[in-house]
């Protein structure tokens, strides 16, 4: 590197090197003579403290990418050509914090309606709560999700990018440019988390009654379906989906969806060997979890 700019005393002087020889920005040459005249403030590299006029556009830009501690986290979606350059920062990721915090708030709200007493209601309380753990630390914590699909859909849907728009991956698959937050999937998953919430409010103080008087809870949402309560956390679960889709999300519902079923076959022995002949009377007349059309409308 022989042919390198050196300094007045004989040193390395890196501006030189990428510009070219460096003037003194408080002298100007006119006339033959160099007059002082006031140094202007300029914009400065906190890099280099060269003043950015005598960078060129490429060589800050170069630099820039070097020093950005992010740049080692750029993000291509899929193939696509020209797909938009991400980093880490557009997506959020790494928000520990909001992950505690609204996964805290969710369980609690959720365990304040279903209020867990027996060791299965624990059982199921857990389960949910796991659930709800995994699909907000990918919102918020990590995007794995979206990195794995990014490299198998990327070229065919460019929309599939590391923001937090991108992981409502439902929205992405028809093209959804607007708001996520009022797509049609996100207007569904509004309505099935509100039902869910509405059907834990109704069912527990049925249940409560019925347990406190030693008789079978038949009434209110238990007229319609045998175990209200599994099908709302059900439902809480599906509005989740909808809302935003991850790999383990989607892994862990059919899991959660036999756990509840066997649950509430247990449940079932246990009420037919405390009331017998008028659990089974409710029983035959009564569904599971999906609840029938009324007589009135089918007669009709």
């Amino acid at each position: 590197m022989a042919n390198r700019s050196q300094g007045r005393a004989g040193r390395f002087d890196p501006a030189e090197d990428l510009v070219g020889p460096r003037r003194d920005p408080a002298t100007i040459q006119h006339d033959g003579r160099r007059r002082r005249r006031p140094l202007r403030k300029r914009a400065v590299c906190e890099a280099t403290q060269y003043p950015l006029a005598d960078i060129s556009a490429a060589t800050h830009s170069d630099l820039s990418r070097r020093l950005d501690p992010s740049a080692a986290l750029v993000w291509r979606p899929g193939s696509a050509a020209g797909a938009r350059k991400v980093t880490v920062s557009d997506f959020g990721g790494g928000l520990w914090v909001i992950v505690v915090l609204d996964s805290a708030l969710l369980i609690g709200f959720a365990a304040t309606l279903f209020r867990p007493q027996t060791r299965r209601d624990w059982r199921v309380m857990g389960s949910f709560s796991a659930f709800v753990v995994a699909l907000f630390a990918e919102m918020y914590g990590f995007p794995l999700t979206i990195y794995v699909l990014s490299g198998l859909l990327g070229a065919a849907f460019p929309q599939l990018a590391a923001t937090h728009a991108g992981g409502h991956l439902l929205n992405d698959l028809i093209g959804w440019t607007g708001d996520p937050h009022v797509s049609p999937f996100h207007l569904v998953s509004y309505i099935l988390m509100g039902a869910a919430f509405f059907l834990l409010a109704r069912s527990w103080p049925v249940l409560w009654r019925a347990q406190r008087a030693g008789e079978l809870a038949v009434t209110g949402p238990y007229a319609h379906v045998r175990h209200p309560q599994y099908v709302a956390f059900l439902l809480l679960m599906v509005g989740l989906l909808v809302q935003w889709p991850t790999l383990v999300t989607l892994v862990m519902f059919p899991v959660l969806a036999v756990a509840y079923r066997r649950l509430a076959r247990t449940e079932e022995r246990e009420m037919r060997a405390q009331f017998g002949a008028k659990y089974d009377a409710y029983a035959a007349t009564t569904p599971g979890f999906v609840p029938r059309r009324s007589k009135r409308s089918t007669a009709s």
